[in-house]
């Protein structure tokens, strides 16, 4: 999954704070106690975006088998993300210098990938309920909320278990919707839409302005709508005493505003490759996923052994393979090590630019404004062709006796993202640049489970 952009940031911190309080799951409390996992995590980008997540699971126990529980995460993302403008020069100039529609300018060395400083904090809160239907049937209901200063979600699914086999086997369904409102600090601009046409409309009667230029307001700045529905089949099997095999295959259909208001491509020069316009990307109105997933674990006389593969594909174009292996060695006194690698590997977009190229994908009209030629296009690197390699290694220890016992973990990991440094389609002087420069990422993450 690539990491450099706020959004993305969050999806990869959701899997990596649930995966960690899951483990609360693990735990049955008894009536009338409830069973806590507290994680913060720390996620650190070289120069770029840096993120503290705290986070709990409260879990407790209120019938025969049944279990409420609710999920809380606040995360503060600071530091810097990729525009989506290329590396490059500003024709005419030494340097790369973008002035945005609203009228604000920003320079950048010659190659340098184009970063915007932002800062948010969101919210979000999750309740499962839990509970037997029969003695081989449960169900369980999930409602979230969560909000920040542009993102404002609504979800709610359902998935219902039941055992076959002498409870050997086990075959889920699940179902979920997702309602969500983006809404852009200063409107959702115009997609395909360039910034020389911006300011030309600009220059226009405000009447005409307000309804064509994302700067000048218009219908639908209160909130773009983007939904989502998702089902879910899976099985999970008990081979034998030490081996389990999970398979999961779900699909999604997303529809709505799937564009980022914030990602803009650079219109380049056909021949010195130098920077000439930039244009707002543009997007499919809807998106339909396909995950398939399968799982082993296998337990050794003393360790465990988790190996998954998840295979990703839409009809964007984009398909992935993600691997994932963790080995839990078990120490003396209840501590173990569990260390982590996890290798991803991702497709491009049909419609995934580094640039626009003038003349081509892009044409000036009469004012001198440049038109798009083409209905879609995107420079945001986590539609691109590349891949990530994380390394990790988790520590867990016993705290406390008997009813009260519980645990105290801290992860560590890193992670690297690499793609096309040097596409064959680059022009002029962006053979001279870094194309997509390298990502490197830390990660630091301390959890303690505990019942009172």
């Amino acid at each position: 999954m690539q990491l450099n952009n706020p959004k993305s940031i969050r999806g990869a911190l959701a899997v990596a704070g649930c995966s960690v309080l899951g483990t609360a799951n693990a735990v049955t409390p008894n009536t009338g106690d409830w069973d806590v996992d507290a994680t913060f995590l720390h996620y650190a980008e070289k120069d770029r975006v840096s993120v503290y997540a705290p986070g709990f699971i409260a879990k407790k126990a209120i019938g025969e088998d049944e279990y409420l529980s609710a999920t809380a995460i606040l995360d503060t993302l600071t530091g810097a993300s990729p525009t989506g403008a290329a590396p490059g020069i500003t024709a005419g100039s030494t340097v790369q210098t973008v002035t945005s529609p609203s009228g604000s300018q920003l320079t950048y060395a010659p190659g340098e990938l184009p970063l915007t400083d932002f800062s948010d904090t969101r919210a979000s809160l999750s309740l499962n309920w839990d509970k037997p239907l029969s003695r081989l049937q449960r169900n369980s209901l999930t409602g979230t909320v969560s909000s920040e200063t542009d993102y404002f979600s609504l979800g709610l699914s359902d998935t219902y278990s039941r055992e076959f086999n002498n409870r050997q086997t086990t075959l889920a369904l699940g179902a979920g919707v997702t309602l969500d409102w983006v809404i852009p600090q200063a409107g959702a601009p115009v997609a395909m839409q360039s910034f020389s046409e911006i300011t030309y409309l600009q220059s226009l009667p405000s009447a005409v302005v307000t309804t064509t230029s994302p700067s000048g307001g218009g219908e639908g700045v209160d909130g773009e709508p983007k939904n989502t529905f998702d089902v879910m089949v899976g099985v999970t099997q008990v081979i034998n005493r030490r081996t389990l095999v999970q398979l999961n295959y779900s699909h999604a259909v997303t529809s709505g505003y799937l564009q980022d208001p914030y990602k803009y491509l650079s219109i380049v020069d056909p021949n010195t490759g130098e920077t000439l316009d930039y244009m707002f990307e543009g997007r499919p109105e809807s998106r339909s996923t396909n995950v398939l997933y399968g799982k082993v674990v296998y337990h050794l006389p003393e360790d465990v052994v988790h190996a998954s593969v998840r295979f990703f594909s839409d009809d964007w174009g984009i398909t992935s393979t993600t691997l994932d292996l963790h080995y839990r060695y078990e120490l003396p006194g209840g501590m173990y090590l569990k260390p982590n690698v996890r290798l991803y590997n991702q497709s491009a977009a049909d419609f995934y630019r580094h640039s626009l190229v003038a003349g081509t994908d892009a044409v000036q009209d009469v004012n001198g404004s440049y038109i798009a030629t083409i209905a879609e296009a995107s420079s945001d690197m986590r539609l691109a062709d590349m891949s990530s390699t994380t390394i990790g290694l988790k520590f867990g220890m016993p705290v406390g006796e008997g009813d009260n016992a519980g645990e105290l973990s801290v992860r560590v990991a890193q992670m690297v993202q690499t793609g096309e440094s040097s596409p064959a389609d680059a022009i002029g002087v962006q053979r001279n640049y870094d194309m997509y420069p390298d990502l490197e990422a830390t990660v630091f993450q301390v959890n303690y489970s505990f019942v009172f």
